[in-house]
């Protein structure tokens, strides 16, 4: 299953923060075009109705008025134009008077059914003729009927008649259109503005959430290396909650790995101690099967110390990181003094500053298992030293032990390797030691190597979880 990582989702929302802004913008332009045609469209209707009320029926003719009391259609060169048309077409009256620029075509427009009274065409829904080179105007146009009567003749009654009259109000599109682009100008800067000040938000809003997540990323590579054995108490209350929970698991499991050991020493000597009394009365006792029984009762006391140090080695999840130097020098000191009979020139090329996150028991018995192979089956030379070229993996650390003894072939040296082999079954030599190595080294999930080494005999390498500090620095 796919892992996507929790930035990423967030940063999504930096991705679809535009797009909805993009998305309220179009929306609020759309209502205000929407709010703004129907604001127009009462405003011509009104003017439409202030034109019907100046048109004056007498002696059976219309009157139109010189001027409308509106002063905008009185500016020959303004935007707005009143006409009155006759059902054919003609033009009646128009205002202002002495307008320079040609009439709007009538013939653009569809006719206007008789129960109609009023109807509005915006100026995006006009199709002008090629030809014209005018304006963009808005109409409201009105079909209206008015009732005149004929002058009367003596001895009978006026004469009734409805004269209809299409009364037109045009408006420039330009009035509309200004207003438009300063409206969609402070929506798109106040559009703008708050989607940087959004994703400023946002982007902020993300790291101050994740930061708390860094800190026990952080927290969890000191408790790795050794530096740190718990999780702080300065996180928020969600997070805290899994901190203070991975510190009871932790507890429990410190405090169980070390009821664990002590359990496994009981036993071990619980077993040993009948061993021991065995093999005294055997040493006792004149029989023929004495030598077998020995042995027999060596290979029990092997294997019951092989086993328990491999059930116990390793446990746990993180170790405090040791020095490895002073641990060497002892053991090197030690091992002078076991094999003062074929002594061996025990070099060291360790730096001070190097750590393993073992714990000294088990570093002891990797090296100490090493090293006392090396000088029991070297040849008088003993090399220890760090591989700084040669670290497999971040946060580890490789050492090799090197002696200028016979070695082991090359077909064997995995077999000597082999995980689960009883004791009694490895190969004579340097097997015994490099199994206890082997098991106690990938306990701590490290590696080991057998290789040649440049004194002329076996380099056994050990790849363990540590570093090297720089002692000056601090």
């Amino acid at each position: 299953m796919k892992r996507h990582s929790l930035r990423q989702r967030l940063r999504l929302l930096l991705i679809l923060l535009p797009m909805c802004l993009a998305v309220t913008g179009v929306v609020v332009m759309l209502a205000f075009e929407a709010a703004q045609q129907a604001a127009n469209q009462k405003r011509l209707k009104a003017s439409v109705y202030a034109l019907m009320t100046v048109v004056e029926p007498v002696n059976g003719e219309l009157i139109f008025p010189s001027a409308l009391p509106e002063p905008e259609f009185n500016d020959p060169l303004g935007d707005w134009l009143a006409i009155a048309r006759s059902p054919e077409g003609e033009v009646l009256w128009s205002a202002p008077f002495g307008r320079p620029l040609p009439l709007p075509d009538p013939t653009v427009l569809p006719p206007v059914p008789k129960n109609e009274i009023h109807e509005y065409f915006p100026a995006s829904t006009l199709k002008w003729p090629k030809a014209y080179h005018g304006p963009s105007y808005n109409l409201l146009r009105a079909r209206v009927s008015y009732e005149v009567f004929a002058a009367s003749v003596k001895g009978k009654k006026p004469k009734r008649q409805l004269i209809p009259v299409m009364l037109e109000i045009w408006q420039d599109n330009r009035l509309l259109e200004a207003p438009r682009r300063e409206f969609l100008t402070v929506l798109g800067i106040g559009m703008l503005a708050m989607g940087v000040l959004l994703s400023l938000a946002l982007w902020a809003t993300i790291r101050w959430t994740l930061r708390p997540l860094s800190g026990v990323v952080s927290e969890l590579r000191l408790m790795e290396i050794g530096d740190q054995a718990r999780f702080s108490d300065n996180y928020p209350v969600e997070i805290q909650q899994l901190a203070d929970a991975i510190n009871t698991l932790l507890d429990i499991e410190r405090n169980r790995r070390e009821q664990y050991r002590q359990r496994l020493g009981d036993l071990a000597h619980s077993l040993k101690t009948p061993l021991a009394l065995l093999k005294g009365d055997l040493e006792r006792i004149q029989d023929p099967e004495q030598q077998e029984w020995m042995r027999q009762i060596g290979i029990m006391d092997d294997l019951v110390a092989y086993h328990l140090k491999r059930a116990v080695s390793g446990a746990g999840v993180w170790h405090s990181p040791e020095p490895l130097n002073p641990l060497l020098g002892r053991l090197v000191y030690t091992l002078s003094k076991v094999h003062a009979s074929h002594p061996s020139d025990l070099q060291m090329d360790v730096p001070m500053g190097l750590q393993v996150n073992v714990e000294q028991t088990d570093s002891m018995e990797i090296f100490g298992n090493l090293l006392d192979n090396a000088c029991k089956y070297g040849r008088g030379q003993v090399r220890v030293r760090v591989n700084e070229s040669a670290v497999p993996k971040a946060g580890y650390v490789s050492i090799s032990v090197e002696d200028n003894g016979p070695g082991i072939p090359d077909a064997s040296r995995q077999w000597v390797l082999g995980r689960g082999r009883r004791l009694d079954q490895q190969a004579p030599g340097q097997g015994i030691g490099l199994s206890v190595v082997y098991d106690l080294v990938r306990a701590y999930g490290g590696d080991v190597e057998l290789g040649d080494s440049p004194l002329g005999g076996l380099a056994v390498t050990v790849n363990l979880p540590g570093s090297i500090r720089n002692l000056d620095s601090a």
